[in-house]
């Protein structure tokens, strides 16, 4: 049987591709090949559409205007990312704020900066840096990310409210690894400690020993990852204040949440879903992709279908690879514009903008990939999220929103076939 749309890869921009195409078309039979569900592990569980730009960016979408005709966000145009953000916040419902504005909010991370964001979990509200009710943060010994007197000094000095910070140790010890998930599956249980009280009133019981009169109290983001709300709720009956996180790097607890929302949602429009895949063989013509064929543990199966997405991540993801002499897309050889000379490679400050962080595949305005000469590669495949070019997405705080944007505009781009 043909499928009409396969996306490879997976991430955000391949689940949004799967779904976008299974709601824009619901007869259509589309399939998503993810490769690992490891890669929500780096997701923040933010969205951030344009964080900075020759400085902080208020409006992320009246900023798009003025990005390079290069950048993805221009490839597909502001009122598809406003579409995309819609697909989000339909999914995401109760579950993430930031839907109400189209500006920027700040969020407080574990140094004690902001960092812009459109949508986040709702569960981070309270902690947010326009809010000017004073703040307690709590770290735990534990987690070596996040340093509760830190992030209290240093967002002290920028904020319009007062901050403190204590450092507590997790009431239940983590045998498995790494500690961020055990903590927040024995807050998920509320496991018991052993003297036999439950983690989350011992929790409690150890900062309410701390907290003064701050009306809100801020946790590293390990706060439940199945039972998140009733954690939260749990915490804040018992304590008195509003709860909230603070997004921590990898394995981001937050990022799975987010991965189990969205593969409800495409399971409720139909998408048939194979995990831990891996892509073995591709079929093409001169101007078409056929089919893949992709082996899960010792079975292999071929994928024919009609339209196909490329989501397979950037250099980190393996969706990109690179030698000392070249950066190469793997799975269908497309073309990844860089100097031919690895010297141009890099900046000469580590800190300057760096030219690698660039790389990536050029789409014109179907998402489709174009070759050196600018020709679209094959007329029935598109690329989505981090495989894509044209920006520094990590300095302008944009992975999310593009991994969104034009996964949305990738998958509704397949299933009408313009």
């Amino acid at each position: 049987m043909t499928d009409d749309v396969v996306v490879v890869g997976g991430g955000l921009e391949g689940y949004l591709a799967a779904l976008s195409a299974a709601q824009r078309d619901p007869d259509a039979a589309v399939r998503l090949v993810e490769l690992s569900p490891e890669r929500f592990r780096h997701e923040s569980g933010l969205v951030d559409v344009l964080g900075y730009r020759d400085g902080l960016v208020t409006d992320p979408l009246a900023a798009v205007a003025d990005l390079p005709d290069t950048h993805p966000y221009r490839r597909v145009g502001v009122d598809t990312v406003r579409d995309a953000l819609d697909t989000f916040d339909d999914v995401t419902g109760d579950q993430y704020a930031g839907g109400g504005t189209e500006a920027n909010a700040l969020v407080a991370t574990p140094m004690g900066n902001v960092l812009p964001a459109s949508r986040y979990p709702t569960g981070m509200a309270p902690g947010l840096v326009s809010d000017d009710r004073k703040l307690l943060f709590v770290g735990f010994e534990e987690v070596s990310a996040f340093d509760a007197y830190l992030a209290s000094d240093r967002l002290g000095d920028v904020a319009p409210f007062d901050t403190s910070g204590v450092s507590v140790s997790f009431p239940v010890e983590a045998s498995d690894r790494p500690v961020t998930r055990a903590f927040a599956r024995q807050l998920d249980e509320n496991a018991k400690t052993h003297d036999g009280v439950p983690v989350r009133r011992a929790l409690a019981d150890t900062v309410r020993s701390y907290l003064d009169i701050e009306p809100r109290v801020g946790f590293p983001a390990v706060l439940g990852e199945s039972n998140h709300e009733a954690v939260r709720t749990d915490l804040a009956d018992r304590l008195q204040a509003e709860i909230f996180e603070v997004p921590l790097g990898e394995p981001s607890v937050p990022g799975m949440r987010l991965r189990r929302l969205l593969v409800d949602a495409l399971d409720d429009v139909g998408v048939q879903f194979d995990s831990e895949t891996s892509v073995v063989d591709v079929e093409t013509t001169d101007d078409a992709v056929e089919a893949i064929t992709v082996q899960q543990g010792d079975e292999t199966a071929t994928h024919e279908a009609v339209e196909f997405v490329l989501a397979t991540g950037g250099l980190g993801s393996g969706g990109l690879t690179s030698d000392r002499k070249t950066v190469n897309e793997p799975l269908f050889g497309c073309h990844v514009e860089h100097p031919n000379d690895r010297s141009a490679w890099v900046a000469d400050a580590p800190l300057d903008d760096q030219p690698f962080a660039r790389f990536g595949l050029d789409i014109d305005g179907r998402l489709r990939p174009l070759s050196a000469r600018g020709d679209p590669v094959y007329g029935n495949l598109r690329a989505a999220g981090q495989v894509l070019g044209g920006t520094n997405a990590p300095a302008e705080k944009s992975q999310a929103g593009i991994a969104v944007a034009t996964g949305h505009a990738a998958g509704v781009a397949a299933v009408e076939r313009w």
